[in-house]
């Protein structure tokens, strides 16, 4: 972005008492009337390792961020996660009950999110050729932990619906909306 964007979006104002950057810049382009694009290449690879609580921690906090700053985005995947769930228990349990023909609802449930994961992959290899080792590596996590994902997303969304509080780097905030955050408490670990 140009600097002379940046200024007339006033993108320096949206940010004043905000914990989310990357929303407040979309706001402030929606708002100066310009458009954010997608750029592929402009993608980064992140590395490093988290345990499964810290990855739960930090979808979570994700989580409570969109729907603080972009509530309609997070019912609309509330809804839709709720539903994608409820089809997938709904078959699972009619397959269980002994109607074999559900397994044809399953499959229609989760092979499309099967199908996406398997995508990444390719897509991921394109972009970062430096990585395709790796990727070929772990390239089934892609596939069959897809199941596995889409519930501990549907935890990560009912847990993003009970507060408003998140704790990032000790510190513990209260998002009251887009453009105000409480500080609540400093140099403290509180489990979510």
């Amino acid at each position: 972005m140009r600097r002379e964007v940046f200024e007339r979006a006033r993108v320096a104002e949206f940010w004043h008492g905000a914990v989310s950057d990357d929303y407040r810049l979309t706001h402030a382009m929606r708002a100066a009337g310009l458009e954010i694009r997608f750029a592929p290449r402009a993608m980064v690879a992140s590395e490093g390792d988290c345990t499964a609580g810290e990855f739960l921690s930090w979808a979570v906090r994700q989580m409570i961020i969109t729907r603080a700053y972009s509530p309609g985005l997070w019912r609309i995947g509330l809804v839709a996660h709720v539903i994608y769930c409820g089809a997938m228990a709904l078959a699972a349990a009619s397959i269980a009950a002994g109607h074999i023909w559900a397994a044809v609802l399953l499959a229609l449930v989760t092979l499309p999110g099967m199908w996406r994961g398997a995508m990444r992959v390719r897509v991921a290899r394109r972009l970062f050729p430096d990585r395709a080792a790796w990727l070929d590596r772990h390239r089934g996590a892609y596939f069959w932990l897809t199941l596995p994902t889409t519930w501990i997303w549907l935890y990560v969304f009912l847990a993003s619906a009970l507060t408003r509080r998140i704790e990032w780097r000790g510190n513990v905030y209260e998002l009251v909306g887009p453009a105000e955050t409480r500080v609540i408490a400093h140099g403290v670990s509180v489990v979510q």
